[in-house]
């Protein structure tokens, strides 16, 4: 049985560290023309990918932040949302760019570690996330949620180990747009993959996505080997 007051003051903690990084994507005009970026160009690309890959259906963005991506897929097609973050800032950003764009969504405040504990595994739910489990020193457990409340797959898409990536850290780090102690570990195909085999999840598919050219994401896509044998374990 998980202890809950540990389980209360790692969410805490959690909730002040991002809470901070939303605090400066809001507050300096870098962070600020970041985000526009992710929102106007970066976001688009995954839309349109997701597309692609996936049909209407509910749609669980594990560490959503603004939620623009959710968002944006919504509008286009329907989807429900559900959206999950430990920060509180950056669920009411996600609460207001769901109001601006008159959508409906349900709003969850936990560890994504714990993500099963909140959210309901449906037939056809997507848990899905982007940047963001190359922040977890061991990421596994998150994959592993992310899987029990997917009714179809998952998919976690996280930025390619490069010199792009290292270079513009190293940059917002200086800058002081990231918390000092925000850990961040870049994956390559190999180490992706290894993580899915390690959960014994099955790969459906990995991607390298390149996004204008210059931003290198890798993606993958899970599922469970027997999806009807885990429905019942739930």
């Amino acid at each position: 049985m998980p202890n809950k007051n540990l389980q209360d003051v790692q969410l805490k903690d959690s909730d002040s560290l991002w809470g901070g990084f939303w605090d400066i994507r809001k507050t300096r005009y870098l962070g600020r023309l970041l985000a526009w970026v992710r929102k106007r160009f970066i976001n688009k690309a995954f839309v349109k990918f997701f597309l692609k890959s996936s049909h209407k259906g509910t749609l669980i963005e594990a560490g959503c932040g603004s939620a623009d991506v959710a968002l944006q897929i919504s509008k286009i097609r329907g989807d429900q949302l559900v959206l999950v973050d430990i920060s509180s800032n950056a669920l009411n950003l996600a609460k207001k760019n769901a109001t601006e764009l008159n959508l409906k969504a349900s709003f969850i405040q936990c560890n994504i570690e714990d993500l099963s504990m909140q959210v309901k595994q449906t037939e056809d739910s997507i848990a899905f996330n982007i940047g963001v489990i190359e922040h977890f020193k061991d990421c596994t457990n998150v994959l592993r949620e992310m899987l029990k409340v997917s009714g179809r797959y998952s998919i976690a898409i996280v930025p390619e180990n490069s010199l792009f990536w290292k270079t513009l850290i190293w940059i917002e780090l200086r800058l002081k747009l990231l918390p000092e102690d925000l850990y961040a570990y870049f994956f390559n195909q190999k180490e992706l993959e290894g993580l899915a085999e390690k959960i014994g999840a099955k790969i459906n598919w990995t991607k390298r996505i390149r996004v204008l050219g210059v931003f290198p994401y890798l993606a993958i896509c899970l599922n469970f080997p027997k999806p009807e044998t885990f429905s019942k374990q739930i």
